[in-house]
């Protein structure tokens, strides 16, 4: 998946909560093989969220390949805050 070209850096605050999971942690290590299926230049990952930074294309391929996975198997919130700056 990092076929995507270089360009812009944005980071991104990630949040996913998996509503109908019986196994929630196992939901949770979906997302983030998702996540780390990417070539960014960092995740960090915590106890509420995960933090990422990397190319814009590259985030936002995530994104939408990071709620494709997750809507075949759960019903969820996925949130997203998005900075150009920092």
């Amino acid at each position: 998946m990092g076929d995507i070209p270089k360009g812009p850096k944005i980071t991104a605050l990630i949040r996913f909560h998996p509503f109908n999971a019986t196994d929630v942690d196992g939901a949770v290590d979906k997302a983030i093989d998702v996540i780390n299926q990417f070539n960014l230049d960092s995740v960090d990952v915590n106890a509420l969220s995960t933090i990422i930074k990397g190319d814009k294309e590259q985030v936002f391929k995530l994104i939408e390949t990071l709620y494709n996975t997750l809507e075949k198997d759960y019903a969820f919130s996925l949130e997203f805050s998005l900075s150009n700056y920092c």
